[in-house]
């Protein structure tokens, strides 16, 4: 799997190396921003996807009051 990069930073093509349950998410959720990190060992690649975030919370009735 690659990912090709169009932009001005004239970066190229990336080969991508992650496990099929990564893979199946770059494939269907939207990618908001991508970026790319360079390390001693070679190049990184963080991906930013379009997710509602759902947390149940539980009310427990106390209240914290500042002075």
């Amino acid at each position: 799997m690659c990912i090709s990069f169009t932009d001005g930073f004239n970066s190229g093509t990336f080969s991508l190396y992650c496990n099929k349950e990564t893979r199946e998410d770059l494939l269907t959720l939207k990618i908001n921003r991508v970026r790319v990190l360079r390390r001693a060992d070679g190049y990184y690649a963080q991906f930013c996807f379009d997710a509602d975030r759902k947390e149940q919370g539980e009310y427990s009735g106390n209240v914290i009051r500042l002075l």
